[in-house]
């Protein structure tokens, strides 16, 4: 038997714009007589926080590990979304309409503020 693992990273463009990373994993199993059989695809759970009159909304989110959250700033002002410590969240400078995603892979809770209005935070508690 041969077991081949394909993972694949596309970018999709959903119908208001945003641009949203995806990675699809998936394992092809080749058994005796070369028939191909495909194993199902896993599909990755996504929350959206919107950055609007200086907030995150919602301010807390609770997410599986596994998740990809995004941020999409609809402020008329630029904004970011940067940890309180480490930097497990490093976006760059966003202004109205972009957005930034960041898929949590370990379990914690995850403080983040604006550089430019530190008065801005937001929290993201990740759980089994």
């Amino acid at each position: 038997m041969l077991v081949i693992f394909v993972v694949v990273f596309l970018i999709f463009q959903r119908a208001d714009g945003v641009e949203v990373p995806v990675e699809i994993e998936e394992e092809i199993i080749i058994d005796e007589e070369l028939n191909i059989k495909e194993a199902p695809i896993i599909e990755m759970e996504q929350r959206n926080v919107v950055i609007s009159s200086f907030a995150y909304v919602p301010q807390e989110i609770t997410v599986q590990v596994g998740t990809m959250v995004v941020w999409r700033n609809n402020d008329t002002g630029a904004h970011t979304v940067t940890s309180d410590d480490g930097d497990e969240l490093n976006s760059p400078l966003l202004s109205t309409g972009d957005s930034f995603s960041h898929v949590f892979d370990n379990v914690g809770t995850f403080d983040y503020h604006c550089a430019p209005h530190p008065f801005m935070q937001g929290r993201v508690i990740v759980v089994e």
